[in-house]
């Protein structure tokens, strides 16, 4: 089942709790993955429907951070309305936190790779020595892979956690129902964006450009925080159009399709801050190679930063109190062409064919400076 509304979901909290169980027991069922066989010729048994079997341990990590993301998303949107919400957020942010290190590794090889990658196509750049790209590449990565240990015991034990936290969401409770479920959470993640996005603009614009100055790289790395933070709360606001987007898809789909893109780049630029802070070290010397590398990590970033800053000023263009009001009177339109009034949300539907009329919809009253969001 999809990571969204389905007609047959009989209210709002089974809704969540139907995406919940799937999203746990797909983490659950990754986690305890039967590794690839090193020796490939051996009879091995089939692969389960779902392709968790024979995963590395790379890729369950991975998979798990994802599942652990979308369902701290989930959650997030019907905060108001689930009295559990922080019981159940810092479970899952605790289970993320523990793999955190072993993905950061993986996250610093693959920003290093692509970089050298990005740098040898470029042939208007100087060439690279490989002797020297290899010696830098053991350098950062090794120790931290060391540093890091095994993922194994650590994977078992989050399995262990998502398994209780899905015994717990088969009884979830969400109230209010209806609308009013996810109304107030999907305005405050979008407000949430919307501000860090003020904040990521401001942090762009104290960056001290000065390559001389010792406040250089601390302005960037403070920028490239803000900018982390802003991720956040897109990718939240994505994982939210995501649920509801089958209330209007051929609007909500490409807003969903915008906003994902958004957090990708912005998740890009946050691996190249990482990378440009490994970089730094004082212990690597002043290499010619590490710093071609830092030079061409800083053009990428500012080209990102560019298009980031635009498709954000659209995709959070509108207002936080409208933007929610609106969708509630999408899904309450689309119930009723569902022909769904579940036990418990009667009253919370609207005539097929008609929308109700949504309070500030169109024309929110301004506050001071003209803003409309509260």
């Amino acid at each position: 089942m999809p990571y969204r509304l389905t007609p047959k979901d009989k209210s709002f909290q089974q809704t969540v709790r139907r995406i919940a169980g799937e999203q746990l027991a797909r983490a659950i069922e990754e986690a305890r993955a039967v590794p690839p066989d090193p020796n490939p010729e051996r009879e091995t048994g089939s692969t389960t429907d779902t392709g968790a079997q024979n995963l590395t341990e790379r890729q369950r990590v991975h998979q798990l951070r994802k599942r652990i993301k979308k369902l701290r998303g989930l959650i997030r949107l019907v905060r108001p309305a689930f009295a559990d919400f922080d019981r159940e957020n810092t479970a899952l942010r605790d289970i993320g936190r523990s793999l955190a290190p072993h993905r950061e590794a993986q996250s610093l090889a693959a920003a290093f790779d692509d970089l050298v990658a990005a740098y040898r196509s470029d042939t208007a750049l100087p060439p690279l020595r490989s002797q020297s790209v290899t010696a830098l590449r053991r350098r950062l990565v090794v120790p931290l892979a060391e540093e890091t240990g095994a993922a194994a015991p650590v994977i078992e034990a989050a399995a262990t956690e998502l398994a209780a936290i899905a015994e717990r969401a088969r009884s979830w409770k969400i109230r209010p129902k209806g609308a009013k479920a996810f109304a107030e959470g999907l305005a405050d993640t979008h407000r949430a964006a919307r501000k860090a996005r003020v904040h990521a603009v401001k942090a762009l614009a104290a960056i001290d450009t000065d390559p001389a100055s010792p406040q250089a790289a601390e302005s960037r790395w403070h920028a490239a925080e803000a900018l982390h933070e802003w991720r956040k709360r897109v990718k939240a606001h994505a994982q939210h159009l995501r649920v509801l987007a089958p209330v209007w898809p051929e609007a909500i789909d490409p807003q969903v399709a915008a906003a994902r893109a958004l957090a990708e780049d912005l998740g890009r630029h946050h691996d190249l801050a990482e990378l440009v802070r490994a970089l730094g070290q004082d212990d690597l010397g002043h290499h010619p190679t590490r710093v071609a590398l830092i030079d061409l990590a800083h053009t990428r970033q500012a080209a990102i930063e560019a298009k980031a800053l635009a498709a954000g000023a659209r995709i959070l263009a509108e207002k936080s109190k409208p933007m929610a009001a609106r969708h509630q009177a999408l899904y309450k339109l689309w119930r009723a062409e569902n022909g769904k009034t579940a036990k418990g949300e009667t009253g919370d539907t609207a005539p097929a064919g008609s929308l109700p009329p949504v309070k500030g919809w169109f024309a929110a009253k301004p506050g001071r400076n003209g803003d409309a969001d509260s």
